[in-house]
């Protein structure tokens, strides 16, 4: 096991306590060795996530960048759930002062741009979109709501709340320990 999960852990659970001091600690010790290929999706994301909350989006669009190819037809489902969390979180931070983001082509977009300048908050529902269908099937198969409830909780944006797929939790459906 790679130290980058303790250290992703602990950097989201940081920025989800809305301590940005620890996050930027733990964060500093993820970017030590080099992001190379796509088993660092896991790491992308919470990168993405600290440089939405820290504002430094120079960084986090070079990061994006670098990463979305990683993500055409992944296996890897929990990594791609931690980068689409990540993707959305930056984009969403991004949208209010950048409305527009350019990328090279987003796998599993429809309608990419031809000039690669995509809206960023559509982009960043899209992400969001990609980050609870893989939490959905991972609560049905584990019988319990703790991917719903960590969207749950990621989730600070109201109008994507009424546009979210996932029913609130607690609907019915327990939670796992």
């Amino acid at each position: 096991e790679q130290p980058w999960k303790l250290l992703s852990i602990l950097t989201d659970d940081a920025l989800e306590r809305k301590d940005l001091q620890e996050a930027e600690h733990f964060s500093d010790a993820m970017v030590l060795q080099p992001i190379k290929t796509a088993a660092d999706l896991r790491r992308v994301g919470t990168l993405l996530r600290m440089n939405g909350s820290a504002g430094d989006w120079k960084d986090g669009l070079k990061l994006l960048k670098k990463s979305l190819p990683w993500t055409n037809n992944f296996w890897d489902q929990e990594l791609l759930f931690s980068f689409y969390l990540g993707a959305a979180s930056f984009c969403q931070a991004h949208s209010p002062l950048h409305p527009e983001i350019k990328l090279p082509p987003v796998p599993g977009f429809a309608d990419c741009p031809a000039d690669g300048v995509y809206d960023c908050a559509a982009l960043a529902r899209w992400f969001w979109k990609r980050a609870e269908e893989i939490g959905a099937r991972f609560d049905r198969r584990n019988g319990c709501s703790n991917y719903r409830e960590r969207l749950k909780r990621l989730l600070n944006d109201p109008p994507q709340k009424e546009e979210s797929g996932m029913g609130v939790p607690g609907d019915g459906e327990e939670v796992c320990e």
